[in-house]
């Protein structure tokens, strides 16, 4: 078992809802990054990730996120972050996260927030 386990499932409306448990750090990151690949090879671009769990996120994992959410963009997704603790809410604020992510209290909030349409070019 590693230091970050993360349980992943499809919601009703379709995007692939994370569920870490643990730090997501140095030692971490790359399970992460390997979650994510998994979630983009199953052609899912509306990524939650509820951090609930999450006790505290270095830059290495904030640097996952932040190429997650380029590669969803990419795919007209994007990535809602779930009821960071006050420690991980800290972190994102400090470092600006908070304007590139919608971050969110509720899983409730994270399913109300619309569904970008992919556009044909």
């Amino acid at each position: 078992m590693g230091l970050l386990n993360i349980n992943t499932e499809v919601t009703r409306n379709g995007a692939a809802l994370l569920h870490p448990v643990g730090n997501i750090d140095g030692r971490t990151f790359e399970e992460l990054e390997c979650v994510m690949d998994d979630v983009y090879d199953r052609g899912l671009h509306q990524i939650i990730v509820d951090l609930t769990h999450v006790t505290y996120v270095s830059s290495a994992g904030i640097g996952v996120l932040i190429d997650a959410q380029c590669q969803a963009q990419e795919h007209h997704g994007h990535i809602i972050l779930v009821n960071p603790l006050p420690c991980v809410r800290n972190v994102l604020d400090v470092l600006g996260i908070t304007s590139v992510f919608h971050v969110v209290d509720t899983l409730d909030e994270a399913l109300a927030i619309p569904i970008p349409q992919e556009h044909p070019s």
